[in-house]
């Protein structure tokens, strides 16, 4: 199976193709996600790039045309200063950057800070397909708004990093996402997204999907070099003053019915606002890192909230 490809772009508006990457290095402590969206029925093509340090945030957004949607050429994706590209199917990428960033929360807070890195992604386990969880037909239809098709992979990423005239060696674990579909980011009540990493041999990755019509959980348990699709997720989610993640208990349930909990605390995250021009709906995503607990085991990845904003009144 070749998935590492770009696929037929299907009819609606907000078809997109969506290649994400994220890391946490431990030992620098740098956290980092990125992501490349197309949406060649729109002409568009966007990106964001970010970094999270001890007292430092640094991102980029930016959006440039695409016209181009040629499934059959080899896989190089590039916007403004960030390319990922793929140096072996489902294995092994490249992601690159090199360029200015700036506080995504204050943009005129300073000049720009410059930032180069060169990264090499080596997958830790096969790629993961959401189409293995055992998603009902009435599931399926509630998430055809939000990339319907999804993969996901955990890994190691190694390389350097380099902010202004300080150079870090990278050596960290960290996920994959490619989905393609139809993707509107104001569709769901709430979207949540885990990944986790354990160790090369241990990690999750859980996506529940909440809308008016209900829930649709989908995901992976990997132990013991066996990956389990997960069958349900229950999350409880403490919140701060401001509405914002502040830790959770998750449980999990496996295929092979067998119940797995783990505990979660943020420790830092970068708010990024999503508006649908159509609706003027708005949703705000909070990527997170988080440090997880499951038995014996400490991790740490990325807990993506997607939370719908209410709509103000005069």
């Amino acid at each position: 199976m070749n998935t590492d490809t770009l696929h037929p772009k299907g009819p609606h508006e907000d078809w997109n193709e969506s290649f994400y990457f994220n890391y946490y290095d431990k030992t620098n402590h740098i956290c980092s996600f990125m992501r490349i969206g197309l949406t060649p029925n729109k002409q568009s093509k966007n990106m964001f790039v970010f970094l999270l340090m001890p007292n430092l945030k640094l991102g980029m957004r930016a959006e440039e045309p695409y016209n181009d949607h040629d499934t059959k050429t080899p896989l190089s994706l590039q916007i403004n200063d960030l390319c990922f590209e793929k140096i072996q199917d489902e294995d092994e990428w490249s992601l690159s950057y090199d360029g200015p960033m700036i506080n995504p929360h204050n943009p005129q807070a300073g000049p720009p800070v410059f930032i180069s890195f060169k990264l090499n992604y080596k997958a830790a386990h096969p790629i993961f397909n959401y189409r293995d969880c055992p998603i009902t037909k009435h599931q399926k239809q509630l998430s055809e708004k939000v990339a319907s098709e999804h993969l996901e992979q955990y890994g190691r990423i190694k390389g350097t990093l380099s902010i202004n005239d300080t150079t870090f060696q990278i050596d960290a674990l960290g996920e994959r996402d490619h989905s393609w579909g139809i993707r509107d980011w104001t569709a769901p009540k709430q979207w949540i997204w885990l990944t986790g990493q354990f160790n090369e041999k241990t990690a999750f990755n859980l996506t529940k999907l909440t809308t008016e019509q209900g829930d649709i959980d989908a995901g992976f348990l990997h132990l013991d070099n066996t990956t389990h699709p997960i069958k349900t997720a229950e999350i409880h989610t403490n919140f701060t003053e401001a509405n914002e993640p502040k830790d959770f208990k998750l449980t999990l349930t496996t295929t092979d019915e067998k119940t797995h909990h783990i505990q979660a605390l943020m420790l830092d995250h970068i708010k990024v606002p999503f508006t649908n021009p159509a609706t003027q709906e708005h949703s705000i995503m909070y990527e997170n890192l988080a440090r997880y607990s499951y038995n014996e085991h400490t991790g740490y990845g990325i807990a993506e909230y997607l939370i719908k904003q209410d709509k103000k009144t005069d």
